[in-house]
């Protein structure tokens, strides 16, 4: 009898736990969709300005020490995309140097289709903070 009750409690706890993680894969994929959200409308922004500035800047002046040195990197160090339904990156000779346990069905319909064709990353803190977005 006592192993009944035992086996019991078991399941109830099992039960609890599979629907506090279905809530947090709910939660999670809601705040990814605000994010994209966000990032779209400050995208969109960003282009706004660049587009008013580029009327309004006549004079040319000399690139900044910051854009001399992203003009010497021009090759990607790292690519993300997808890879048996999973997350990853890889550097130039095709090594994974991270694997993320994100399945790809999680995404945004926009971060799939991007990393289908595979995404340059140009720098490691680049890197870490696009791995960011894609988590948040």
């Amino acid at each position: 009898m006592e192993n009944s009750k035992m086996s019991g409690i078991s399941v109830l706890f099992s039960a609890v736990a599979l629907v506090l993680s279905v809530i947090a894969v709910i939660v999670c994929i809601n705040v990814s969709g605000r994010t994209k959200a966000q990032y779209d409308k400050a995208m969109k922004t960003i282009e706004a300005a660049a587009s008013t500035n580029e009327q309004t800047e006549k004079i040319e002046q000399p690139p900044k020490q910051d854009e001399q040195a992203a003009a010497v990197v021009s090759e990607p160090k790292y690519i993300i995309k997808t890879e048996n339904g999973f997350v990853v990156a890889k550097d130039n000779d095709g090594n994974t140097v991270r694997s993320l346990n994100m399945p790809e069905f999680l995404l945004s319909a926009d971060d799939r289709e991007a990393l289908s064709v595979g995404v340059e990353i140009y720098s490691e803190e680049e890197l870490t903070s696009y791995i960011m977005d894609l988590c948040n």
